[in-house]
C-alpha cells in the first residue's frame, strides 16, 4: 500500500511539475 502511494503522489508530482518545467525551458 505504501509504495503504490508513494508511486501515485510522485505521478502528481510529475504532473504538477511539468508545466513549470516547460516555462522554465521556454
Amino acid at each position: 500500500m505504501t509504495i503504490v502511494f508513494a508511486t501515485v503522489l510522485n505521478l502528481l508530482a510529475r504532473d504538477r511539475s511539468a508545466p513549470f518545467s516547460e516555462l522554465k525551458q521556454g
